[in-house]
């Protein structure tokens, strides 16, 4: 993640993040490049910006924005409409039609590990006040079965009124899906969504038909335009969207509010580093989604502490409530800034997914 400061001719400083799981030195270059590109624009002409942007570095060579120059510019956008918020003196959600809700029904993760861990773990955040838990399949465990035993096992300890996000990242085959859906019905687990739970786009359509339960996307998600052909094929019920695989904040709004005025759910992803864009999702969906659509968050239990990003949230009854959502622009802790710039150049590099507590990372897909 590189953090982007833009600062304007009035010393208005504008805040947004570049996620990217490229290497630094070309995520650093790829904004370098964009950056050069649209310098001696005014800040008012985000559409040209983003032309000369996407177009002038090569980005849309293909015809589709790839995910290298989508990411750089989402982080770019974030910080161009920050500044402005700031110099108009009124919340992001306010450009695009007001706030209509600032609570949001979440899921919160339990990383995969020794599933007596886990259902320790499980507890303690539904005692915290979370309703929906976020668990990866077809990652740790080495068959199904294992699979469908360890959510049993974290079930039956956090009760039935729990609900299960399962997400297995695309790593089933058709037929394991099917036999999948066909053992979690016959247990009765209380699934919220199976999420992206085979990677072609057909299969997904097909599982769709055959289920009761939600079908989430994400990792066909990764363009605009492929975002709505995945909306005209009618894959799934719950689009999850990344600020960065959308091509930035005004792609982000207009996707949203076509999947929701479409009949789809739409949910936002917190990935890690200093979670600009994740508020900054969170402000779009705000303002997009009605009160009758369902925005299912898949977070870490936050550690407000450690960000470089000063908001403020609580959960209450299954939801994540934004207390900071009306604040205006993005407020950035100065000490933890210093320290993380002191140790970037010192060469020190930080993983997103890094756990030092497992002895090598996980493999998709294990079965």
């Amino acid at each position: 993640m590189f953090l982007i400061e833009l600062i304007t001719s009035n010393n208005i400083k504008g805040y947004g993040e570049m996620i990217s799981f490229f290497k630094p030195d070309i995520s650093k270059m790829t904004l370098e490049r964009m950056v050069e590109d649209i310098k001696d624009f005014n800040l008012f002409e985000i559409n040209k910006m983003k032309n000369r942007a996407i177009y002038g570095g090569g980005w849309m060579r293909t015809g589709h924005l790839n995910d290298l120059g989508s990411a750089a510019w989402a982080g770019l956008e974030t910080a161009i409409y920050d500044a402005i918020c700031k110099e108009k003196k009124m919340p992001l959600q306010d450009f695009f039609g007001g706030e209509i809700k600032n609570d949001f029904k979440v899921s919160v993760n339990v990383d995969v590990e020794d599933v007596k861990l886990m259902c320790k773990n499980a507890k303690k955040l539904v005692a915290k006040g979370y309703k929906t838990l976020f668990i990866k399949v077809g990652k740790n465990n080495k068959s199904l079965n294992q699979d469908i035993e360890m959510l049993l096992s974290i079930q039956k300890v956090v009760g039935k009124k729990i609900s299960l996000h399962i997400d297995a990242n695309g790593a089933w085959t058709i037929q394991t899906a099917i036999r999948a859906i066909k053992l979690l019905e016959k247990n009765d687990l209380n699934i919220y969504c199976i999420e992206q739970p085979v990677m072609d786009m057909q299969a997904l359509k097909s599982l769709r038909k055959k289920t009761k339960y939600p079908i989430a996307v994400n990792e066909l998600l990764y363009s605009p335009q492929n975002i709505i052909d995945c909306a005209k094929n009618e894959i799934a019920d719950i689009f999850v969207l990344d600020i960065f695989e959308c091509g930035g904040v005004t792609n982000l709004w207009y996707l949203s509010k076509f999947l929701t005025d479409s009949g789809y759910s739409v949910a936002c992803r917190a990935h890690g580093g200093s979670n600009i864009s994740y508020l900054t999702s969170l402000k779009i969906l705000a303002a997009s989604n009605s009160n009758k659509s369902t925005n299912s968050n898949q977070l870490y239990d936050f550690k407000h502490k450690e960000e470089l990003l000063e908001w403020n949230t609580s959960i209450k009854d299954g939801q994540l409530v934004v207390n900071s959502l009306s604040n205006i622009g993005v407020k950035i802790n100065k000490n933890l800034f210093n320290k993380y710039k002191k140790n970037y150049e010192s060469g020190i590099v930080y993983e997103i997914y890094k756990n030092n507590k497992k002895k090598k990372i996980p493999s998709f897909p294990k079965y």
